[in-house]
């Protein structure tokens, strides 16, 4: 086997190890169909699947570091996955995640806007009111933080990396990094892709521009955990707390991005952007070349 399909072979492995079983379900869910889920289990297999969950994205994410690692052979500084251990390191991965809860926003907008106009489509899988907290404190558990190391990692990081050192064209490369976030997704329904696919591709675009890999799952995190509060039908004294502080991290998201972006439009907008264009808008932004012909480059 080639190393080019080593790399290609390790992407869609990565994928499959995380999102296969999902995107059955949510493709599924698109076509009419209710998966079979226990919305009552009892507690030992609740903390057995909690307990197997947390492991299982543990692994994924140490697989993630191999992967870019000795596979695509990208430094963990370049790839934007080196753990911040400095206050300047923290304060740039506290930056990019409310920029990126932010970027999370404008996609759940652009997600669900279609289908409240129109009435039409599924908007995810039905929470029954006979559903316990058994079932329900786990999933918000790992929605908090699973969903976000995993993703960011695998989907923003590691697979397009892999693919750009297979030596894959860069838009082929946009392209299914996309549709690999997509695909997990499609329980929301066909009239929620175009927003699915926009906080996709704003989700690499920022991690191209200011790359903090942990930046993006600490945002993801934040984002999901604060919607923990109406998921878990806690009182709307919790509800209200939650939108308030999402309200004031997507005013504080919009500040830094004024302050951060407002003279680089140009730079953001031109195709090189994804190929091999040297951006630098922020003293904190790592820059590195996006070219899937060469390796990635300080």
């Amino acid at each position: 086997m080639s190393n080019r399909s080593k790399l290609a072979l390790a992407a869609a492995v990565l994928w499959a190890a995380g999102w296969a079983a999902g995107t059955w379900n949510a493709v599924m869910r698109l076509l009419g169909f209710i998966p079979d889920i226990e919305y009552n289990p009892s507690w030992i297999k609740t903390v057995y699947d909690a307990i197997s969950g947390a492991a299982n994205a543990a692994l994924l994410v140490f697989c993630v570091y191999l992967c870019v690692k000795y596979l695509a052979k990208v430094s963990f500084k370049d790839a934007g996955l080196a753990f911040p251990t400095t206050r300047a390191a923290w304060k740039s991965t506290l930056t990019v995640a409310v920029l990126y809860v932010l970027i999370q926003v404008v996609g759940k907008v652009a997600q669900f806007l279609p289908s409240l106009l129109t009435g039409g489509g599924p908007s995810g899988y039905p929470t029954p009111e006979t559903a316990s907290l058994v079932w329900q404190v786990p999933l918000a558990f790992s929605s908090v933080f699973e969903a976000g190391p995993t993703e960011e990692l695998v989907l923003v990081v590691a697979i397009p990396l892999l693919l750009l050192a297979a030596r894959v064209p860069w838009r082929a490369v946009l392209a299914i990094a996309m549709i690999a976030r997509v695909s997990f997704h499609l329980y929301y329904g066909w009239l929620a892709v175009p927003g699915l696919v926009l906080w996709a591709f704003l989700a690499i675009l920022l991690w191209r521009v200011w790359p903090s890999a942990w930046g993006l799952a600490l945002g993801h995190a934040i984002s999901n955990g604060l919607s923990v509060p109406g998921v878990l039908n806690l009182p709307t004294a919790a509800v209200t707390t939650a939108g308030v502080v999402l309200v004031a991290l997507v005013i504080w998201g919009g500040f830094i991005l004024v302050r951060n972006f407002l003279g680089h439009w140009a730079q953001l907008q031109a195709s090189g952007n994804f190929r091999n264009t040297d951006l630098d808008t922020s003293k904190n932004a790592t820059k590195f070349r996006w070219d899937g012909n060469k390796k990635l480059a300080r």
